[in-house]
C-alpha cells in the first residue's frame, strides 16, 4: 500500500512530536526524581506559636520517611520560623499523626523566680494501618 507524500510528511511529523514529548516527560521526571517527596501531616496553632509536621521521603530509600516539626513564632502579625526539628528516626511506610498537642508556656510575673518561656509539642505518630499508633510520645521544645 502506497502513501501519498503529504501523508508521509504528516506521519513523520507525528513521530517527531511524539518522540519530542516523550523525551520532555523523561527529562521532567528525571529532574523531579532528585527532589524529595513531601507531605504535610498536621498543623497546630496557638496565639503566638504554630507547628507544622511534614513527612519527607528519603530519595535513596523511597519506603523511608523522616518527620520534621517546623516551629513558628508570631511576630509583627506574621509567622516567623524559629527552627526545624527532626522527630525520631526515619519511619517506614505511610506515616501519619495519631495525636498532636501544642503547649505555649508564658512568663508568670506572680511566680518567683520567673518561669522561662517555651513552646512545645507532644506527638504520637501512626506507623501505618497494620501497626497502628506508636507507643512512644515524641516531645520537642522551642525557646523563642
Amino acid at each position: 500500500m502506497m502513501f501519498s507524500p503529504a501523508r508521509r510528511i504528516a506521519v513523520a511529523a507525528a513521530l517527531v512530536t511524539t518522540v519530542g514529548v516523550g523525551s520532555m516527560v523523561a527529562a521532567a521526571s528525571a529532574t523531579g526524581a532528585s527532589r524529595p517527596q513531601q507531605r504535610q501531616l498536621a498543623v497546630a496553632a496557638l496565639s503566638d506559636f504554630k507547628v507544622v509536621l511534614t513527612a519527607t521521603r528519603e530519595p535513596r530509600h523511597p519506603l523511608l520517611a523522616k518527620v520534621t516539626a517546623s516551629g513558628f513564632q508570631r511576630s509583627d502579625g506574621q509567622w516567623k520560623l524559629i527552627s526545624i526539628k527532626r522527630l525520631g528516626k526515619a519511619f517506614e511506610g505511610d506515616v501519619n499523626v495519631c495525636s498532636l498537642k501544642t503547649i505555649q508556656f508564658k512568663n508568670n510575673t506572680a511566680i518567683s523566680p520567673p518561669v522561662i518561656r517555651f513552646d512545645a509539642i507532644r506527638v504520637r505518630l501512626l506507623l501505618g494501618p497494620a501497626l497502628g499508633c506508636s507507643r512512644a510520645i515524641i516531645s520537642e521544645r522551642w525557646t523563642p
